[in-house]
């Protein structure tokens, strides 16, 4: 074997060692890039569950809050009506005692 073989052999030999590192190289940014795919997939993913959660926090909320509103409007209502008749019962009341007061006033 000449220098020129040896030569030629080791420059193989070089180019194949290069070409397995650029295969090495290759595969491991493809992992890599599988590995930042499924980490933005499961980003969104607990994302996409928290809005969820939020959005049926938000819900529940809202219905109590109209619950609570409702129950304060009929509370609100229930004592005008209340008022209402204690004030009529009142009236009635200062009515017939006027009624009583002319009574005696014309005896």
């Amino acid at each position: 074997m000449n220098e020129s073989d040896e030569a030629r052999i080791e420059l193989e030999h070089e180019n194949r060692l290069l070409k397995d590192t650029v295969i090495a190289l290759r595969e491991r940014l493809e992992q890599l890039a599988m590995s930042k795919e499924q980490a933005v997939q499961d980003a969104v993913a607990e994302r996409d569950k928290e809005i969820q959660l939020l959005k049926e926090t938000i819900a529940a909320l809202r219905d109590e809050l109209e619950k609570k509103n409702q129950e304060n409007q009929q509370a609100v209502m229930d004592n005008s009506l209340g008022y209402r008749d204690e004030i009529h019962q009142l009236q009635e009341m200062i009515q017939a005692m006027r009624q009583k007061l002319e009574e005696y006033a014309w005896k």
